[in-house]
């Protein structure tokens, strides 16, 4: 009997729109990152997206499987700016929002998720509109009795 946990990343949706202070217009939840990034984009918004997971060293020697499991989750920001005047700026209010929301917050405390953790951020493409990805994890322990 294997305890399949997987992140719902409308937990995280829900967690953003709930929180005050919200700069993001709209937040989404994507597989398709090319097709967001031709859609139109006047006000700060956000796309939530799988990233991939690691699994660690099985700990038991025996049938019964027992590992971390490592899930990243991307917030890709979109922010006009028309004028291109300082990307730092404009991407300042939407990404301290996002990072207030999520660190130290478990998505799914029932299902042994961890508190999530930042791990990288960097520019996407940036022009009249910047496309910022912030990488964010957060973990469980996989069980289950194997064949």
């Amino acid at each position: 009997i294997w305890r399949l946990v997987m992140l719902d990343l409308s937990l995280v949706r829900n967690r953003l729109l709930s929180q005050a202070s919200n700069p993001l217009r709209d937040i989404s939840i994507t597989a398709n990152v090319e097709e967001a990034m031709r859609e139109t984009v006047q006000a700060p918004r956000a796309m939530l997206m799988h990233l991939g997971e690691a699994f660690g060293r099985n700990a038991a020697a025996s049938a019964q499987v027992s590992h971390m499991v490592q899930v990243e989750f991307g917030v890709l920001l979109a922010v006009p700016d028309l004028g291109r005047r300082d990307e730092k700026g404009v991407l300042n209010a939407p990404r301290a929002f996002v990072r207030r929301a999520l660190l130290g917050w478990a998505p799914d405390e029932d299902n042994g998720l961890t508190a999530i953790e930042c791990r990288r951020g960097q520019l996407m493409a940036a022009g009249p509109v910047l496309w910022w990805l912030d990488t964010f994890a957060t973990e469980y322990i996989a069980t289950g009795a194997g064949a």
